[in-house]
């Protein structure tokens, strides 16, 4: 069997990639791939789905157990790490004392040489889906793998698997031993599957996947395209396209590989960030290279705009609005730890270094800052 796969990743709309809480990885060795999507307002989400992708992939004969144990393992030690940071904040290390964890989706899938057979897993509204090579029935040939029950309904309240215990929510779908045959695996996350399946429908979504060859491609036809069409949810969106053709041969071989890693993209967008030295670093070379989209006004305008930047902390009249003992609820009822979330009250981000401070009406800041900012962009780009 020949293998090509493909894979794009991005974060909401005026977020950075480090924002995003989705993962995914693959091992050519063991021919095994998989994809995560962390519960946002959850303990260190993109942590626990980088680790729970990872420990998958790479390792081959770890059981169902033994990989969630190792995954919890290492999500637990990099957490360790970060709490001994001095600017950790009062709200995070009350998370951490009372053992929040961390939650998310996750599909895996393996390829069996010996066997020529597939068998793969989910948990939550990451999906996967085969279409079979030749498909002329789309809606009744096409495999869909997920622990959401029929009719499939997209909300806030997915099925998970918990980064401390044995707290996980929702019961695990599996396909066991299934016969390898022409055609295409996607793996994807809540937003791409909920397009996939009814945004734009099957066969299209089929059909713009397959000329997706990078990922700034990715970013403008899917990405952008969709979002704007009100298609595709404004959320962290990360797909693999995994393409089986039958060659004659008894091994796998992979003739193409174009995944766009998540840590390269992110260490590529921290070089953007810092910014070059060169005084002579003009502001068209700064958009060409980051789309203003992606960055959001407020980042753009750090390296182009003379003004002192607004920060969060100078806005009057905000607060921060979380109660620190009601923190482990996830869906706003009660939950395994029969805690309750207080009404009117928001959860933060564990996963980031500022909390997003939001409004009186429980607006987020960044929002209102891109929207004002954006009105004046026009008129500061000129300046230069």
């Amino acid at each position: 069997m020949k293998i090509k796969i493909k894979g794009f990743i991005t974060s909401k709309k005026n977020e950075l990639y480090s924002d995003c809480a989705d993962n995914y990885n693959f091992s050519q060795e063991y021919n095994k791939f998989a994809i995560s999507d962390g519960v946002s307002k959850s303990f260190f989400p993109k942590i626990w789905s980088k680790h729970l992708v990872k420990n998958y992939v790479f390792h081959d004969h770890l059981n169902q157990g033994e990989f969630i144990k190792k995954s919890q393992e290492d999500w637990q030690e990099e957490v360790d790490i970060r709490m001994q940071l001095e600017n950790v904040k009062y709200y995070t290390r009350n998370a951490y004392n009372n053992k929040v964890p961390g939650l998310a989706t996750f599909v895996g899938l393996q390829f069996l040489v010996d066997k020529k057979t597939w068998t793969a897993q989910a948990l939550g509204d990451s999906f996967l889906f085969f279409v079979p090579r030749g498909s002329t029935q789309l809606e009744n040939e096409t495999t869909i793998l997920s622990s959401k029950s029929q009719p499939i309904v997209f909300d806030n309240f997915p099925d998970y698997l918990s980064s401390i215990g044995n707290n996980h929510k929702g019961h695990e779908e599996k396909i066991i031993d299934e016969t390898l045959a022409e055609g295409t695996f996607y793996l994807m996350t809540d937003a791409l599957a909920e397009w996939f399946l009814k945004g734009i429908g099957i066969k299209q979504a089929i059909e713009k996947l397959e000329n997706i060859a990078t990922q700034e491609h990715f970013l403008f036809s899917i990405i952008e395209d969709e979002r704007n069409s009100n298609r595709l949810n404004d959320d962290d969106s990360a797909i693999l396209i995994i393409e089986l053709s039958d060659d004659g041969k008894e091994h796998f071989s992979y003739s193409e590989v174009k995944v766009s890693m998540l840590s390269d993209l992110i260490k590529k967008e921290q070089e953007d960030l810092e910014g070059k030295n060169d005084p002579h670093f003009r502001v068209d070379e700064k958009l060409h290279s980051y789309d203003i989209q992606k960055t959001g006004i407020a980042e753009i305008l750090g390296y182009v705009s003379e003004e002192p930047q607004i920060t969060q902390e100078g806005l009057p009249s905000k607060e921060v609005i979380y109660n620190t003992e009601q923190a482990t609820t996830i869906d706003g009822s009660k939950g395994e730890n029969n805690s309750e979330v207080m009404p009117g009250k928001k959860e933060p981000d564990f996963d980031t270094d500022q909390l997003e401070t939001k409004d009186q009406n429980g607006e987020m800041i960044k929002d209102e800052l891109t929207e004002n900012l954006s009105r004046n962009v026009e008129t500061i780009f000129h300046k230069f």
